[in-house]
């Protein structure tokens, strides 16, 4: 049942003809239908000219602008209406869509489990530079080692006369 339903609004827009699409006739034979039904003691004539003036306001209502129909626009400002009605108009983070949120929300108490984390100044990532510097990288890198004295070169010793001339 439900597909052929579906089937049907598929095919609302297919031209039927220049200017007539099944829902412009759909529209126009709901309104002359109906007018017909309630206008049946009235004489045949002016019953005519009612349901054609019914048929087309059946069309001006089914007619399309801004890509939406003038029925379809009074049906979202109503149902709009209803709910802002029902729910108020203050929007919670529950009824937009894509937004998850938790319910196992509890309070408590001001003296029970939970404690305020306090963090210590030294690990907070406003103590810590965010860039070493490269001097400050190359020394770190560098391994360490014991410092060599240098080779000791014995004193030049003043040439002295062993042969006892004067």
């Amino acid at each position: 049942m439900y597909q052929h339903i579906e089937h049907l609004l598929t095919r609302r827009g297919e031209k039927v003809a220049m200017f007539l699409t099944i829902e412009h006739m759909v529209g126009g034979g709901i309104l002359a239908g109906a007018t017909m039904l309630v206008t049946g003691e009235i004489h045949l004539l002016v019953r005519i000219v009612i349901g054609l003036a019914a048929f087309a306001l059946g069309m001006v209502i089914t007619t399309e602008m801004d890509g939406m129909a003038l029925y379809e626009r009074v049906f979202w400002r109503v149902r709009g209406l209803v709910r802002q009605t029902m729910r108020g108009r203050v929007l919670t983070a529950e009824q937009l869509a894509g937004v998850q949120t938790r319910s196992d929300h509890r309070a408590v108490r001001e003296g029970g489990i939970a404690r305020k984390v306090r963090q210590r100044a030294a690990t907070t990532s406003a103590a810590r530079p965010l860039v070493r510097s490269v001097a400050t990288a190359a020394v770190r890198r560098a391994p360490t080692a014991t410092p060599v004295p240098a080779p000791m070169t014995p004193a030049p010793v003043a040439a002295t006369d062993t042969t006892g001339a004067a």
